[in-house]
């Protein structure tokens, strides 16, 4: 209870909400409200990026407004900034499908209540697609290793295994580009995955986004036309690709989407993203746009890997957004332009914060 008591006096006393603190080249300096479609109910779009400290070396950042530079559309993107050189910090994963030993689908606000409750959670966020295209593993225990060749319920061939993110359940963050997904080798991913015996938690994933600084995702759909396996021909209109099976990568990844995006960054910053869509005031991205967004916005990102998206984005902060369940943006589950109608999914990442204790007045060298 004092550790709970402690964050939340943390949270109230470290608040620095500001605008404008990114650096210029991050940011969108010449936004122009669209007064001719705003959602329903949505809020007043004002552009650019605001910063907001919710304890020491984790900051939310938040952009609403049009994106000139690469949609030229309005766009509301959340990111969770967690400093992991700070070592107050726990980078967890939750898995919940009873089925594989789990405690059930849930949704993300209700799995960051029980562990803001239980862990001293600051934040949460949803993670992996649906467990039979995945490998997932948390704390040693392999739930799913991509079982089948095909999506469930469908035809399509398996390609959601691109590449991974692994913790030690505390701040060994790596993400990985294991194998890419034209190649359609579910086998080699999934012994990839069984031979990473050094790592507590993994989930799968794809689109992989950014390799070694390099924007990978940009070439997702090229790259996917090119391996001859799920159709579509070199510089298909997007009319085209639309009308191609919901789960054909082409399609699930080359239209706009909401979008959940886990990164890393060259000075030891773990990002978790919520790209927010299907919206007036928030439109969504392709994965090429998502990749060109991240990069431009922080250009120091090393590593990146696109998770589940659509109605599964979630991002929860600690005492921010709705009062009711700290959901910071808008999922699309229910179709209403709230914090409210969160899907339950079967797995989340979670930062757990210890507060640093104050020095000890009158101890040794004092």
């Amino acid at each position: 209870m004092k550790k709970i008591l402690f964050i939340l006096a943390a949270a109230a006393c470290c608040v620095t909400v500001c605008c404008n603190k990114i650096p210029a080249a991050q940011r969108n300096d010449r936004f122009v409200p669209d007064d001719t479609n705003p959602s329903e109910n949505a809020p007043v779009i004002e552009g650019d990026w605001k910063i907001d400290t919710i304890v020491p070396g984790a900051v939310w950042k938040k952009f609403a407004g049009r994106d000139q530079e690469i949609t030229g559309q309005n766009q509301i993107v959340n990111v969770m900034e967690i400093d992991l050189t700070k070592p107050w910090f726990h980078v967890k994963f939750h898995y919940g499908n009873t089925d594989t030993g789990g405690d059930g689908l849930r949704a993300t606000d209700q799995v960051f209540a029980n562990k803001r409750i239980n862990e001293g959670a600051i934040c949460c966020i949803n993670a992996a697609y649906e467990a039979e295209s995945v490998y997932l593993k948390t704390n040693w225990y392999t739930h799913m290793a991509i079982p089948s060749s095909v999506i469930p319920g469908t035809n399509v061939r398996q390609w959601k295994y691109e590449g991974c993110i692994t913790s030690d359940g505390d701040r060994d963050v790596r993400i990985e580009y294991t194998a890419p997904a034209e190649k359609n080798d579910y086998l080699q991913a999934r012994g990839a995955y069984e031979r990473m015996t050094d790592r507590a938690n993994l989930f799968s994933s794809a689109a992989m986004l950014v390799n070694e600084g390099e924007p990978v995702g940009t070439t997702f759909i090229e790259r996917m036309i090119a391996s001859g396996l799920y159709g579509g021909t070199p510089g298909m209109s997007q009319q085209q690709i639309e009308r191609l099976a919901y789960e054909n990568p082409i399609r699930h990844q080359g239209v706009t989407h909401p979008r959940t995006v886990v990164a890393l960054t060259d000075d030891g910053k773990f990002l978790m993203i919520a790209i927010d869509g299907r919206w007036n005031a928030a439109v969504g991205m392709t994965v090429a746009d998502a990749t060109r967004f991240i990069l431009l916005h922080f250009p120091n990102i090393t590593q990146a890997l696109n998770m589940d998206g659509g109605g599964s984005t979630c991002l929860c902060v600690l005492g921010r957004g709705d009062a009711s369940n700290n959901v910071v943006n808008y999922p699309s589950n229910d179709n209403t332009f709230d914090h409210l109608g969160i899907r339950s999914v079967n797995s989340h990442f979670y930062v757990t914060y210890d507060a640093p204790q104050p020095a000890q007045e009158g101890g040794e060298g004092e």
